[in-house]
Parts: C-alpha cells; structure tokens; sequence
C-alpha cells in the first residue's frame, strides 16, 4: 500500500514538472535562439573563430530560427492566440 502512494506521489510531481517546463520551454527556446544569433553576429564582427568555425555557428543559429518559425507556424509554441 505504502509503494503504490509512493508511485503516485511521484507520478503527480513528474506531471507538474513535465506542465512546467511545457509551459516555459517556449520562452526558453526563443531566448536561446536570441542568444545564440547575437553570439553568431558578435563572432562574425570580431573575427573571433575560424571561418569554418564561424559558418557553423551561423548555420546552428540559422536552424533554430527555422525550427522556431515552424513552431510558431504550426502553433505548438504555445503562443496565446
């Protein structure tokens, strides 16, 4: 009896924390997005890297922009409407 309370204790905590991160994981995943194209731009100006170094970076940052743009087309970004 004790292990199935347990089981569901857990269960409900795990679902609170899978709803938490749903809920900000938008947020997080474009201001990452944000950060990583600023970074690619500050590495481009400075000459920090390699070129090879400098064109993945860009690319990476390309592709989370692309992947954001179909969320938000898809609406599973979890944007009000």
């Amino acid at each position: 009896m004790t292990l199935v309370l347990y089981v569901h204790r857990v269960t409900a905590v795990v679902a609170v924390l899978l709803l938490l991160v749903a809920a900000v994981g938008p947020a997080v995943g474009a201001g990452a997005t944000g950060a990583v194209s600023v970074a690619a731009g500050v590495a481009w100006r400075d000459r920090r890297w390699s070129l090879v170094s400098r064109v993945h970076y860009s690319l990476v940052a390309l592709a989370l922009a692309a992947f954001a743009a179909t969320l938000v087309y898809f609406d599973l970004a979890g944007l009000p409407v």
